[in-house]
């Protein structure tokens, strides 16, 4: 009996310190959380912090589950009931994150992450924690917003425009860039087919622009240059990158630029420098005579 009571006293004061840290959380708040057969789901615990973040209190959303799970936009009911019971089918963890509106009609989002537990009576619990990522997600849609304004003043100017991006694979260019090639409409190309379409004659000199450019040499990348297109003959391009986001070495993470065509001008030049030539090659003078 006195070794029952001494496990009973340390799992009792495991399970204080426990709750007296999790109540500490500042935007995050633990829970458990069961689902019994042939009943509906119920908290079992959930830490003061629930207040502070869900507007109800602990001892509220024990009594009644509803009113935590009724917070959660319907809209996402359906994939947050589909990711538990994924949870539950294989014990596996799991994270979500959700858009909630609390009892005062604010908006949150939340993100929560659990681990289920089968129990001996058959159900399931699972014991998460839920953090408040409302700031962070808040960044992230005005930032989305802002790169969807972006975006849609450069489809209105009738740019080509190019998405750099050091974690991904490749480069996102818009519809305007392939329309430029004569090429079929594609969502990206990668870097080395990229290169491939840049004149033999400006490619070494674009890659050491672009390397300048990464490495902060150069603050400004404009170069222009020819790009192959489909019936084999070349596009003269003026293209222009700009640094949107760097790492945390203050490298460039994300390089947004334009290509205009440039193919007229160029012609224009071409035309005047061997007008040019002819003059400075001419033995005699050449008059020109108007009218």
């Amino acid at each position: 009996i006195s070794e029952r009571k001494r496990i009973e006293a340390e799992l009792w004061n495991s399970w204080e310190r426990l709750r007296l840290i999790s109540d500490q959380l500042p935007d995050s708040f633990i829970y458990r959380y069961t689902v019994d057969p042939g009943s509906g789901p119920r908290f079992t615990y959930v830490s003061a912090g629930v207040e502070r973040i869900a507007g109800v209190t602990a001892e509220e959303a024990v009594r009644d589950p509803g009113l935590l799970l009724g917070q959660i936009d319907p809209s996402q009911l359906p994939a947050y009931l589909a990711a538990e019971a994924a949870s539950a089918a294989t014990g596996t963890s799991f994270a979500i994150e959700l858009p909630i509106r609390r009892p005062d009609g604010e908006a949150r989002w939340f993100r929560l992450r659990s681990t289920p537990r089968t129990q001996d009576d058959g159900s399931v619990a699972w014991e998460g924690i839920a953090t408040d990522i409302t700031k962070q997600m808040e960044g992230q849609i005005a930032l989305a917003e802002a790169e969807a304004r972006w975006k849609f003043a450069l489809e209105g100017s009738g740019l080509a425009v190019w998405d750099w991006r050091a974690d991904r694979e490749g480069i996102l260019v818009n519809a305007r860039y392939w329309e430029l090639l004569g090429e079929p409409v594609s969502e990206g190309i990668a870097f080395d087919a990229w290169m491939d379409r840049i004149h033999p004659e400006d490619r070494d000199r674009i890659l050491a622009l672009m390397q300048d450019f990464l490495e902060q040499r150069t603050p400004v990348y404009a170069p222009e240059l020819r790009l192959r297109h489909r019936d084999g003959g070349y596009v003269w391009i003026q293209s222009r990158g700009l640094v949107v986001a760097r790492d945390g070495s203050g490298r460039p993470s994300r390089i947004i630029g334009t290509h205009l065509d440039i193919s007229s001008r160029k012609q224009v030049e071409e035309a005047q420098a061997r007008f040019r030539q002819v003059v400075d090659q001419a033995a005699d003078g050449i008059f020109i005579i108007d009218g």
